[in-house]
């Protein structure tokens, strides 16, 4: 067996951009396999591209597709790659990327959720009321709604809180079933979207 090149993430940053340039048509094979493997990257170098791509792309149904398939990626950087979206991200993103950190449980999403709690763009899309609820099943306490309120609970509380979940990496170092259970969900999504 072929060993792959040392040099493979230098390449991933023109795969989001070939999304682009070659407009795969949504049903095609081709297009559901390129975003699968982007869903499995695991190094922090070739996660950042991916998450640029979700947070500037002017395709939103890339967009979308993409940070879909980018929920299933269960190593470190992926989180930290929510993470950013949850910063950065457009009010729709910040959602889909609070509800997967909160289902993560990831302790390094607490601090921008609080953050939501005091900036939000849009009244409507309900940001700041998806934070709340998310702090709330993150933490499992409620200092109250406003955001002072959490910064304090968080001031004091930062170093004893135990929020980040299990190890759930998947690749080198996780165990068979993780393996399996990320296999299962991303077989999941290819018969959804009609992918063999």
């Amino acid at each position: 067996m072929k060993r792959p090149s040392r040099s493979w993430p230098r390449t991933i940053p023109s795969v989001p951009r070939s999304f682009c340039s070659t407009r795969f048509p949504r049903r095609d094979r081709g297009y559901w396999r390129l975003i699968a493997g982007l869903s499995r990257v695991t190094t922090k170098e070739a996660v950042e591209p991916i998450v640029k791509h979700i947070l500037t792309s002017k395709d939103l149904a890339l967009r979308r597709d993409l940070l879909m398939a980018f929920q299933l990626n269960l190593a470190p950087s992926a989180d930290d790659g929510l993470v950013r979206i949850l910063a950065e991200g457009t009010p729709e993103l910040k959602l889909i990327a609070m509800d997967e950190l909160v289902k993560r449980g990831a302790k390094k999403a607490v601090a921008p959720l609080i953050e939501l709690l005091d900036r939000e763009e849009k009244p409507d899309a309900g940001t700041r009321a998806q934070a709340l609820k998310a702090l709330r099943r993150l933490t499992d306490v409620d200092p109250g709604p406003s955001g002072a309120a959490w910064r304090n609970w968080w001031k004091s509380s930062e170093e004893t809180f135990g929020g980040d979940a299990a190890p759930k990496a998947a690749g080198p170092g996780a165990t068979v079933v993780e393996t399996l259970q990320r296999n299962r969900l991303t077989d999941y999504e290819n018969l959804k979207k009609g992918a063999p």
